[in-house]
């Protein structure tokens, strides 16, 4: 689990840009698979809290792959750096 933040984005890019732009179109399999999953657990969630925001999984996936999976490389890059996180 600890190289998975860093490897996922990279599958991401092949499987939503690399591999539509070399085929011509977008294979469905990896975008149904990542949602299936996310309403497995959104839903597990559903049943065994009780709580009504059971959708928020499905939020918080798209906002990984278009924000928080790009974090990690962001971080890499600006290490060095002084302005960010709680050493601004």
């Amino acid at each position: 689990m600890m190289w998975m933040p860093i490897v996922e984005p990279v599958v991401m890019v092949q499987a939503l840009i690399i591999a539509p732009i070399q085929e011509g179109t977008l294979h469905p399999s990896y975008v149904i698979g990542v949602f299936t999953i996310t309403l497995v657990w959104s839903l597990h969630f559903w049943i065994t809290s009780g709580r009504r925001w059971w959708y928020a999984g499905i939020l918080f996936t798209l906002s990984y792959i278009f924000f928080f999976g790009w974090q990690t490389y962001w971080g890499f890059l600006t290490l060095d750096g002084k302005k960010w996180g709680t050493r601004g």
